[in-house]
Parts: C-alpha cells; structure tokens; sequence
C-alpha cells in the first residue's frame, strides 16, 4: 500500500535512511491532498516539490510562498511535515505553532503534533493537547494510546555507568549506521560528493560508504566501486567480512520514476567487490531495508513494508548454512511489529537484537528496544533507556551484547536534525553489587540471620544479615583485599577477597555458601491464651540428657530464636511477671534436617490470675505413693521460679485421682501428694502462708469415666492430675 502510494507521487531518490516516519508522511500527504482538490493551491511550486518527496526544496518553496500568505493550513501542515521528515523536530513544532487553530488540523498532524510537545515541551502539555483532539475524535484508538501512556510518569533513569561521547569521525553532514569490517568503522555518510550526486529529499548529498582509519585518524572511502547515482548505506557483513549486506534505492521501477529500497550483496574477490545482486526474491511494489545477520549467518533480518499496511515491520529470513539460499521472509510477532514502524535492526549476537521504533511510552524519537531469542521464541523487547535513547531519533547500534563498547546514531544535541554517530563505554565501577546465599547443606534451605561482616581499610566494619531467602545484598569496592567474613553461631563459614569475585564483565557478582552444622534454629513467639502477643519474656531451654540450660528473651514483638542440637528433648520453661507457663518439651529428633533448618513453634504464656488453673503435666509419682519421683523437678522448679518472681501470689496445689478404687483412698491419697508438692516447696523456701494443699481424690472428674464405667487407660490419664491454682495476687 505505502509503495503503491509512492508510486504515484512521480518522486525522485529518496534518502537511504528511510526516516521511520515516512510511511506516516505519506498518509498525511494523501490526507492533505484530499483538500488540494476543492481548491486552488496556495503554493504551487512547493506542492510540486512536495510531491515529488523533494522536501528540502520544498521547505524552501514554502517559506517563500508562505511569506506572502502565511495562514495558509495545507501549506503550513506540510511544510510542519517536511520539515518533520528530514528530522527537524524544532522547526517543525514551530511551523505548527503558526497554526492559530491547531483543531482544524488533520488528525494525523495533530498526532504528530503531540509527538513534537512530548519530545521538545513535555508529557503534561503532550497529555492535554491529546485530550483536546479526543473531544472531536471520540475514541480514536492512537489517541487513546496516547493518553493511557502520557497519563504515566516515565520510569527512565539516567544509567551513570556509561559514557556518550560523539564520535571524532562525524561530519557536518549525516553520518550513521556503524559497523565492523577487519577492525574497521564502516559508516553511511552524505559527505565529500560532488553537486552531481545532490539528493532532493534532503537537499544533502548521496550517502556512501566510508570507514575511519583509528591509525591516520582520517575518515576514507570504503567500497566505492559500488557508488553510484544513488543511496547506499546501512551495511551487514558475513564470511569474515568476505559478503557484504546493503541497501541501496532503485529507480525506474516498471519504468516509472519511482525510488524504493532494496536489499543487495556483494562479494569480496581480492579486495574489490563484485557487483551487487538481490539477497532474495523482493518484490518490487515493496521496500525492503537495514539487513542484520546473526554471527553464523543463518538469521537474517530486515525492515520491510510489504504486508502493505502503511508500515515498516521487522522480517526473518532463515537457512540452514551461510551456503544455502534464504526462506521466503516470515514477519516477526506482534508483541514485537507494532502498528508503529520498527526499523534498524542490529543483530549483538546470535540470539540478541536491538531494533528501534517509535513507542508513545519511550522517550521520544526513534527509541532502541531488545530481544532476546530464548527457546525458539523472542523475548518481549525493553527499552533500553537512557543514554542509548533520547527526545530525539536513536538507532543503528553497534556493540557486543553486553553492551560494553559501541557506537550508535542519532541525532540528539543539535537543532538541523542531521544524524551523528555516538560513542558509548562502560564505566569501570569502583563498586559492585554482591549476593551473597547461605544455604544448609543437607536441605539444600536458606539460612537467615547469618552474619556477614564487610571489612573496611581505614573504615568502620560494615555488619549484614541474611534475610528469610538466606540472602544479603552488599556493595563492595572492587579494589578491597581486606576481606569479607561469613560467620554463623560461632563458626567461621568463609573468608573472600574482592580480587577472587569481580568481574570486569559485570558489575554484579553472587557467591553461594553451604553451611554444614547439624544444628537447628529453634525460632517462634511468645503470645497468651488468646494468641496475643506476649513480649520480653524470658525463656529456658533446658536439655533433658545433660541438665544444661540455655536462655533467651523474646523481643518486643514476642520472637524469639535459640539454637539446638538434632536428637536432643528440651524441656521449656519461661519466666515473666504476672505469668506462668508449665513445662513444655521439643525432642529435635522428630525433625528431619533434609526438610530444613528451621524449627517454627509458639510458647504460650498466660496470666496468672484469681482462680485460673494450671495444670502441672509433668509431675509424677508412683503408682499407690505420694513421693515425688525425680522426672518432677523440672516443673517444681518452673514453679519455685514462679512464686520467687511473684512474692504477691497465693496457690493451691491440687491433686486428683481416676475413679477406681476406693473413694476415701483416693482422697486420702490425693491430698498426700499435694502434700508432698506443698512439703518440697517449704523446703525451698517458699512461706507456707502462700500455699495450700489439696486432695480431692475422684471427686472432680474432667470425664465420665466415673466408677464402673469402661474407660482406656487415656480417658483415666486424664483424669490422675496434679493442678496449681491462683488463689489471689495481693
């Protein structure tokens, strides 16, 4: 559609870059002709040129005819899109800015228009003149685009890690679209031509091929056997450079004075190149444009508009060896083929493209997008931001795929809208990212709270942490030798040197250590009878084995964490005024470390207050006697602590028997061993004034294994208790 359009304008050569936004020149010429017809044009001389894509000579015919008739709106829109195409961005605006009533202009200016305020004003200006145009263009699905994109603040930071320099090979003419010949710049540039070889599109000359020679510091010709009266640029090389890729316009298609591209190669016999033939079947309706090939020559890609949908779109052509002929074109997805044009495609390697087009989201211009080629598929394309991008038009990058040292054009910092080319390096960082993973190395889980000390020559020691993932993230001078020190619980785990983890090829590095101690992180919350939150209470465990204690406080948020050690039973006790908890136990031995480090559990404490009951699990006596066997201590302890913590309290120790045997044997023998508590107790120094004792036998059952009642000797468990109750807190 867009050639067929073109072949209709009678247009002479046309500038090898392809600007991106011809094709949306074109509809607004076939837009602003639609008027042309109902009246006499203003400026007959300019239209002419206009027509003929002569737009530099037309620029200059308008100016002079609108000097007389200024107001004039289908002059005005066109020389605003003359001057648009040739990439002058502030004139354009200001040509627009001639136009008294911006409503009137057709919607494809007014698009463009908002394009201008965004590149050379502002998104929020760009924002409201979109919202004026959708008041009489209701739903215009562009517009809409428009305004969901502006309505966002850009998320484009400034990489500091680069610096952009131009290039000491730029003219002041165009120059463009960089790549690599034996070591050599090979660039596209209008310089150095004789008036001969005048491009009316652009009033520069025709572009040709040059390299620059780093030894002489001096810009050559290169290949210009190939030159001829047309553009030839944007350049691809294979075989070891022995092949060479290229566009160059043709004319006189079908015999018509028509300019459209085409893709051509040419070999390398002895240092001359052969004469340039198609590198496929194109058709000639089409343009086809900027050839990229991956490193092995199997991948081709182009821009081309032959779906015939008034845009340029990126095409694959593939083989399976450099020696064989190249597959019909397939046109590449859509989450890549916008309704923008996406043109300048530039393989890094074989699996990484860089390609540029005009997105409402980007900064402005031409912005620089890539791909990723993963598992037969591309990868959804990223800016690449700032500085590769810019307000204006960027594109034609040269690098490696790390982005380290390259080249690209654009044509930033300078108000005539001619392309230079841009040097770009990455800044050696004092400084780099580290990651550090703690991991166990049975269970294969993160290890949290291991401690990480970053050593600092002449500078205070820096203390990390890793996080619940097992990670911590530290940034460390490249040139430290003094160390970085992984400890846990004590033990070393290991010692690092800057020199032994950076890279100059990142600026990130990640280190994974295996911690292999059989210890568990016992970890967990103190909280009440309700589930509430329970702080600064002190807890003890204590190793049934060995006796050994060891104590930790919960913080103020009721954590807390200890270590233990794997087939070990601890016996829990906690100590908080106004709180009580009896004995609790945690056997590690019922934990497997294959599933992790880590022990989660939650101590409840509650409070002790008149006529709550404890029950006291963990005292045990004798079947038929009353004295208190050594497994009780514990709990006797737990309890002595309790009432030395709290002077205030008064207790009953109240014991309990199952239903079988004698009622009054079981009292009798119930208040024998709350005897034998409350003895044990005085003997410890607790005033006997605090304390009670009381036998109620099988008086008070928790069950209904009452007398002559089958019960499992689980239901009669239940019922042999030992409880402590809070008479009073004075």
């Amino acid at each position: 559609m867009i050639l067929h359009n073109i072949n209709k304008l009678n247009s002479t050569i046309i500038h090898l870059k392809i600007k991106w936004n011809i094709v949306c020149i074109i509809l607004i010429f076939v837009f602003l002709n639609t008027f042309s017809f109902s009246k006499i044009n203003a400026c007959p001389r300019a239209d002419e040129a206009f027509d003929r894509l002569l737009f530099s000579i037309a620029i200059q015919e308008y100016e002079k005819c609108l000097k007389n008739n200024n107001t004039d709106l289908i002059s005005l829109q066109k020389l605003a899109t003359s001057y648009k195409i040739l990439g002058n961005y502030k004139m354009s605006f200001l040509t627009y800015n001639r136009i008294e009533n911006k409503e009137v202009m057709s919607i494809a200016c007014k698009i463009e228009y908002a394009y201008l305020l965004k590149t050379l004003e502002s998104r929020i200006k760009a924002l409201e003149w979109v919202e004026i145009c959708l008041k009489q263009h209701s739903g215009h699905p562009q517009l809409l685009t428009m305004k969901d994109v502006f309505s966002k603040e850009p998320d484009f930071e400034e990489n500091s890690k680069y610096q952009v320099d131009v290039a000491p090979f730029n003219s002041s003419f165009s120059d463009y679209c960089p790549a690599i010949y034996e070591g050599k710049i090979i660039f596209s540039s209008t310089r150095l031509s004789t008036k001969t070889n005048f491009d009316g599109y652009t009033s520069e000359n025709f572009s040709r091929l040059y390299y620059y020679d780093t030894n002489r510091q001096k810009v050559l010709p290169f290949a210009h056997e190939l030159n001829g009266q047309y553009n030839i640029g944007s350049v691809a090389f294979l075989n070891r450079g022995k092949e060479m890729y290229f566009t160059k316009n043709r004319n006189n298609v079908n015999n018509k004075n028509v300019a459209s591209f085409v893709i051509l190669v040419s070999k390398n016999n002895n240092g001359k190149w052969e004469e340039a033939v198609p590198a496929f079947i194109q058709e000639e309706n089409y343009n086809y444009v900027h050839p990229s090939l991956n490193q092995v020559g199997t991948k081709l890609i182009f821009a081309s508009d032959k779906e015939g949908n008034n845009r340029f779109d990126l095409y694959l052509c593939e083989r399976i060896s450099s020696n064989e002929p190249w597959s019909t074109p397939k046109r590449l997805p859509d989450y890549i083929n916008s309704v923008e044009d996406e043109v300048f495609p530039a393989f890094l390697s074989d699996s990484v493209l860089v390609f540029s087009h005009e997105s409402p989201d980007g900064l402005g211009g031409l912005d620089m997008f890539t791909t990723r080629y993963v598992k037969n598929d591309w990868t959804f394309p990223v800016n690449l931001g700032k500085p590769f991008n810019s307000n204006f038009d960027d594109y034609g990058i040269m690098c490696d795929d790390n982005f380290l040292q390259g080249y690209f054009s654009s044509t930033r910092d300078n108000d005539t809208g001619d392309d230079n080319i841009y040097s770009f390096v990455k800044i050696p960082k004092q400084y780099f990212d580290l990651t550090i993973e703690i991991k166990d190395s049975i269970s294969g889980q993160p290890i949290k709270d291991v401690g990480i000390v970053l050593v600092q020559e002449n500078l205070q020691n820096i203390v990390y942490k890793t996080d619940s993932l097992g990670k911590a993230f530290i940034t460390v001078d490249k040139n430290n030798e003094s160390g970085i020190i992984i400890a846990y619980r004590g033990k070393l785990l290991k010692t690092l040197k800057s020199s032994e983890i950076y890279s100059d090829k990142n600026d990130e590095a990640k280190i994974s250590v295996q911690y292999t101690s059989g210890d568990f992180l016992i970890s967990g919350t103190t909280k009440n009878e309700t589930g509430n939150i329970v702080p600064d209470v002190e807890l003890a465990f204590t190793e049934k084995q060995t006796n050994k204690s060891k104590k930790v406080t919960s913080d103020k948020t009721g954590e807390f964490e200890i270590s233990a050690k794997p087939n070990t039973s601890y016996e829990i006790t906690t100590l908080k005024e106004g709180y009580f908890t009896p004995v609790t136990e945690i056997n590690t031995s019922n934990f497997s470390r294959k599933e992790g480090l880590n022990i989660n559990t939650s101590v409840k404490v509650e409070k002790a207050e008149p006529n709550k009951i404890f029950q006291l699990k963990n005292i045990y006596y004798d079947f038929d006697k009353w004295d208190i066997r050594k497994e009780s201590m514990s709990e006797l302890n737990n309890l002595i602590s309790f009432l030395n913590n709290n002077p205030d309290v008064k207790i009953s120790i109240d014991s309990h028997t199952d239903s079988r045997g004698n009622d009054n044997y079981n009292t009798w023998l119930s208040q024998k061993r709350s005897e034998s508590v409350i003895s044990f107790l005085a003997n410890k120094n607790i005033d006997l004034s605090r304390i009670k004792a009381r036998g109620f036998g099988e008086k008070i059952l928790v069950n209904d294994c009452t007398n002559n009642t089958e019960c499992t000797e689980e239901k009669h468990q239940e019922n042999r208790r030992t409880e402590l109750i809070i008479l009073s807190v004075e």
